[in-house]
């Protein structure tokens, strides 16, 4: 994740250079993590919904930690800068195919 984020502070096409970014298998699993950071998926433990691991994903809880330990996820990156509708839009160009919301009584849709 550290290398998706030092990447996209270089950046000067984001979109493109995250969609030649995503043809590593990897990439496109931590990129979607970072992008549905917060909306979709949390970023904390919770006693209340830990139970959900598709919206607890344990690889975003444990690099908020390493990589922002005593920050909000992202803060300080230029991602983070952009979340909002922004990070929604470009989710939404990235992972076409991919479900915004999930169909439970605790999830909010977008």
């Amino acid at each position: 994740m550290n290398r998706i984020f030092e990447k996209a502070a270089t950046s000067k096409n984001l979109e493109a250079d995250l969609i030649e970014s995503n043809k590593n298998p990897l990439n496109y699993y931590l990129t979607e993590l970072i992008l549905g950071a917060h909306w979709k998926y949390h970023t904390e433990f919770c006693i209340y919904d830990g139970k959900r691991p598709p919206f607890h994903d344990p690889v975003l809880v444990v690099a908020n930690k390493i990589l922002f330990p005593y920050e909000h996820f992202a803060r300080g990156t230029n991602l983070y800068q952009m979340y909002s509708e922004k990070q929604y839009t470009l989710y939404k160009v990235l992972y076409p195919n991919r479900p915004l919301g999930f169909n439970c009584n605790c999830a909010v849709a977008h």
